[in-house]
């Protein structure tokens, strides 16, 4: 399991180094907002409020949230209020905003658990959630290191 974690910060962090050439884009500019947990979640809110919450790599990995569960212009105006040009991706949430073009996602940070955790936990509510997912929120949920 650790390896999965490592591989995602890893992931990230490579990600990131491409990022910052760009300004972040405005809500109506951002068709996707990706989450990345420093514990190996990860929940993808699309523009007409979908999602996909997951942990883990493999396709079983991930359970899809109905279209209209989020209201993408809050969930982008709530986050956007707490992001920061730099982070830890071992210690901060990765908050990764994509633009419907070819263009790269800029990847912004929230050191903060609780505008995150809100999104995470209203994923859980409405997404069926299997016994691998139910078990791996039990004993690992989405959040920063306790220190």
């Amino acid at each position: 399991m650790k390896f999965i974690y490592l591989l995602t910060a890893f992931l990230c962090l490579s990600a990131s180094i491409v990022s910052f050439a760009g300004e972040a884009p405005s809500a109506e500019e951002c068709a996707k907002i990706t989450i990345l947990s420093p514990n190996g979640w990860k929940l993808e809110i699309l523009k007409d409020g979908s999602a996909e919450l997951s942990y883990g790599r493999m396709v079983q990995d991930t359970t899809h949230v109905k279209k209209g569960t989020f209201s993408f212009q809050d969930v982008f105006e709530s986050l956007s209020k707490h992001l920061q040009k730099s982070g830890n991706v071992l210690s901060s949430f990765t908050i990764s905003l994509k633009k419907s073009d070819a263009s790269p996602s800029v990847e912004l940070f929230i050191v903060e658990e609780e505008p995150v955790k809100v999104l995470f936990d209203k994923a859980k509510e409405t997404a069926p959630l299997n016994t691998f997912f139910r078990n791996a929120w039990k004993n690992n949920p989405p959040g920063l290191p306790k220190e």
